[in-house]
C-alpha cells in the first residue's frame, strides 16, 4: 500500500512540475484560455477535469494491458484511448443523469468541454510514452500521472488569471493587450518549466 502511495504520489508530481500539459506540450492550451475569465468556471472545470483524467487513467491503464503486447499497438492506441474517452464520458453523464439529475443540467455543457480536450488525452496518452513515468510502473503511476495533470491544469489556470489580471495595465502598449500579451506570457512560463526539466540548450 505505501508502494502504491509513493508512486501515485511521484507520478502526481511529474505530472505537475516535469510533464506539465499546458506549459510543456501546449496541450489543452486553447481550452484554458476559454475558463480563465472566470474564477468560478475555472475552479469548477478544473475540479471535473482531474476527476476525468484519474478515472479516464485507470480505463487506460486497463486498456494499455491487453494491447501493449500487440505488434501494431501504436497505430491502435490513440483511437483506444478515445474510446476510453468516451467510455468515461458515457458513464459519467448517466451517473450524473440518473443520481444527480439538477447537477447534471448545469454541468452537462462542462462536462462535454472537460472529456474532449488535448489535456485529457495527454493525461492517459503520456504514461506510455515518457521517460519519466513508464506503463510498465503499473496502475499507481498511472492513476497519479493522471491526477497530477488535472491538478497542473488547475494551476496553469491559475498562473494565466493572475498573469492576465495584471496584464491590463495601462502601460502595456495597446497592440500587446489581450491575448498577444497573453501568449506571451504563457510562453515565458513555458519556458520555466522546460529549464525545470533540465534540458541544454543546442549551442
Amino acid at each position: 500500500m505505501m508502494q502504491f502511495i509513493f508512486d501515485f504520489f511521484v507520478a502526481a508530481v511529474a505530472a505537475v512540475f516535469i510533464e506539465n500539459t499546458i506549459f510543456t506540450r501546449a496541450l489543452g492550451t486553447s481550452r484554458m484560455l476559454s475558463v480563465v475569465k472566470s474564477p468560478r468556471t475555472m475552479f469548477k472545470f478544473s475540479i471535473l477535469l482531474t476527476c476525468i483524467t484519474t478515472a479516464s487513467g485507470f480505463f487506460a491503464w486497463a486498456a494499455n494491458l491487453i494491447i501493449r503486447k500487440w505488434s501494431f499497438r501504436l497505430y491502435i492506441e490513440p483511437l483506444t484511448f478515445v474510446l476510453v474517452l468516451i467510455l468515461v464520458y458515457v458513464i459519467a453523464s448517466v451517473v450524473l443523469y440518473f443520481v444527480f439529475p439538477n447537477t447534471y443540467r448545469k454541468m452537462s455543457e462542462i462536462l462535454l468541454l472537460a472529456v474532449f480536450n488535448c489535456a485529457s488525452l495527454g493525461a492517459i496518452l503520456l504514461p506510455a510514452h515518457n521517460s519519466v513515468i513508464s506503463a510498465e510502473i503499473g496502475l499507481s503511476s498511472w492513476l497519479g500521472f493522471s491526477f497530477g495533470t488535472g491538478v497542473a491544469f488547475f494551476m496553469a489556470t491559475v498562473l494565466v488569471f493572475e498573469g492576465t489580471r495584471k496584464l491590463r495595465a495601462p502601460h502595456i502598449p495597446a497592440p500587446f493587450r489581450g491575448l498577444p500579451a497573453t501568449l506571451i506570457y504563457i510562453g515565458i512560463l513555458s519556458l520555466a518549466f522546460y529549464g525545470l526539466i533540465g534540458h541544454e540548450l543546442p549551442f
